[in-house]
């Protein structure tokens, strides 16, 4: 039971500093991304509620509503739960401040070598862990997760995202697209992402 506990599986009760805080994150994450994202994506796509309830919808909305409302959610689930077990392992050793640091580097890890999500994730998991220490409460975790991660891949242009792929698939997709000169992928080459940027950051929404 202590350890549901403590791990956020079974969260202590909702209070409203826990709702409050909790919809500032959403609100304030959920503008920023898309005020980052309309900024530099010149076609932005208009999501419409009207056609999530009417269900006409096109293939690009039924990805980006599914991985919103379940898929990634409970994807976060996993991951956040994994996460906070190596942050509770390692904040035996030291102060919790550094705990969320060494357990954020080790989440950038995960997602080498993309280094736009590496530069991401590592922010976002500082301000996940640290949202559990004061609530203990996973579920609010996944639903961040899910909201920021679905608005990042379907939403951010794809100089910069590169359909988020990491480790082996990530470099397999790099070496392919090379040597079929189709597509150029982001890795942690200052170098590359500059000419990356440099060559097609004006260009046009690609539907994901």
């Amino acid at each position: 039971m202590n350890f549901l506990k403590e791990t956020g599986i079974i969260p202590p009760p909702i209070t409203d500093y826990f709702i409050k805080e909790s919809l500032l994150i959403l609100f304030f994450g959920v503008a920023l991304i898309i005020i980052f994202c309309k900024t530099i994506n010149n076609n932005f796509p208009e999501l419409s509620i009207r056609k999530l309830i009417k269900k006409e919808m096109n293939d690009w909305e039924k990805k980006f509503y599914k991985k919103l409302l379940w898929q990634y959610p409970l994807w976060g689930l996993f991951q956040q739960f994994f996460m906070i077990l190596i942050f509770l392992f390692i904040r035996k050793f030291v102060s919790d401040f550094n705990a969320i640091l060494i357990t954020s580097a080790f989440f950038v890890l995960l997602h080498y070598p993309n280094l736009f999500l590496g530069l991401l994730v590592f922010g976002l998991e500082q301000m996940f862990l640290n949202h559990f220490l004061i609530f203990r409460n996973l579920y609010a975790l996944a639903v961040f997760h899910g909201v920021f991660a679905t608005l990042l891949l379907f939403l951010s242009p794809s100089v910069l995202y590169t359909k988020f792929y990491i480790l082996s698939d990530y470099i397999k997709l790099y070496k392919n697209d090379k040597d079929n000169g189709d597509k150029q992928w982001v890795l942690v080459t200052a170098d590359k992402v500059k000419n990356l940027i440099e060559d097609k950051f004006l260009k046009d929404f690609d539907e994901k």
